[in-house]
């Protein structure tokens, strides 16, 4: 429940501050659909084995919204916890509220690493591929941002 609480309500406190934002909704949304088009292009490409061990994760909404109820444990490259995190962090501007996303970013993915619910590739390549994905989607849009 950890995991789930850091991301949520990371999530709310973000969404909260970009209400009179929509440049950065944009570009959230935007890049939320690209990273989720990657995962579902690089799980199929890269269909890993759970890490001997793992503690199977269970989100208290997506289970149920995109699992159907079931288990799913082959989504692992790259983490979509990690990446979630990382966007949030990247088009959050004030300075308190990026430095307690960041913080969030750095312990789940420190936290999916102990649960062996990734491996460490997966959460270490996820603030990169984020990254890329935010700056290339940014490119497209009117206004450039920098994250």
């Amino acid at each position: 429940m950890l995991i789930f609480s850091l991301i949520y309500v990371s999530l709310l406190i973000v969404l909260w501050g970009l209400i009179k934002k929509p440049y950065q909704i944009a570009l959230a949304l935007g890049s939320y659909l690209v990273i989720t088009i990657t995962r579902i292009i690089t799980m199929y490409l890269f269909t890993l084995e759970p890490p001997v061990g793992i503690i199977v994760l269970q989100d208290p909404f997506i289970d149920r919204l995109a699992y159907g109820g079931s288990q799913f444990t082959k989504d692992l490259f790259f983490s979509g916890h990690v990446a979630t995190l990382t966007l949030l962090a990247l088009v959050e501007q004030r300075p308190l509220v990026k430095k307690i996303v960041w913080t969030c970013t750095i312990l789940v993915g420190g936290l999916l690493i102990l649960q062996r619910v990734h491996y460490t590739v997966d959460v270490l390549a996820a603030p990169i591929i984020t990254y890329l994905i935010v700056k290339g989607v940014n490119q497209f849009q009117k206004r450039p941002f920098r994250p």
